[in-house]
């Protein structure tokens, strides 16, 4: 055999060599393409139903009422399982204590009723009763949580009563007991009895 002809016959077995490995990458990518499955759709976040002007009540064991929440309008969400409110108003009752009334622009609320998120212009005001002073309190975000009877904000806080006016940044509110936590930045001011 010449030296010309090992040649041509060594470039035909790399040309088939090399025909041979991409015909085994091209087979290998088809068959994994066709091996993962096509991704899971996504969930949308569209809301299942809504409701208008409606007004939930929450009551303990005994059926006396806990908790009100009223709107205008509701939206829930079935992926998640929350709902967003448009000027929402949230009654928290204490036991012979006057009830604490808490309202806002809109509102958000957990799967489950645990966390409800108050927004934008949020006025919450304990009525006066029984020798206590009506509060008002306005701040622009809190977070209640109803059975636990607790809201939390780390916005500007402002608190009006007929004594006088403190201003604060954040607060934490025990709204079965009625006490106020500021959290920072307090200042007050007070008339003279």
């Amino acid at each position: 055999m010449s030296l010309s002809q090992r040649r041509i016959d060594m470039w035909l077995w790399l040309a088939a060599a090399l025909l041979a490995y991409l015909a085994y990458k091209w087979l290998s990518t088809q068959v994994e393409e066709l091996t993962v499955p096509p991704p899971a759709p996504q969930a949308r976040h569209a809301p299942d139903f809504f409701l208008h002007e409606f007004n939930l009540t929450l009551m303990d064991a005994d059926g006396v009422p806990r908790h009100r929440l009223v709107a205008t309008h509701m939206l829930h969400y079935d992926d998640d399982d929350t709902s967003e409110l448009e000027a929402p108003r949230l009654t928290v009752w204490r036991p012979q204590r006057a009830p604490w009334d808490i309202s806002a622009e809109r509102g958000w609320v957990s799967a489950g009723g645990d966390t409800v998120l108050l927004q934008e212009a949020v006025h919450m005001q304990r009525r006066a009763e029984r020798g206590e002073t009506t509060l008002d309190v306005r701040t622009r975000d809190l977070t209640v949580y109803p059975r636990r009877e607790q809201a939390v904000t780390e916005s500007p806080v402002i608190i009006n009563d007929p004594r006088g006016v403190i201003k604060a940044v954040g607060m934490r509110a025990d709204l079965h007991e009625g006490r106020l936590e500021l959290l920072a930045e307090v200042q007050g001011t007070y008339a003279a009895p």
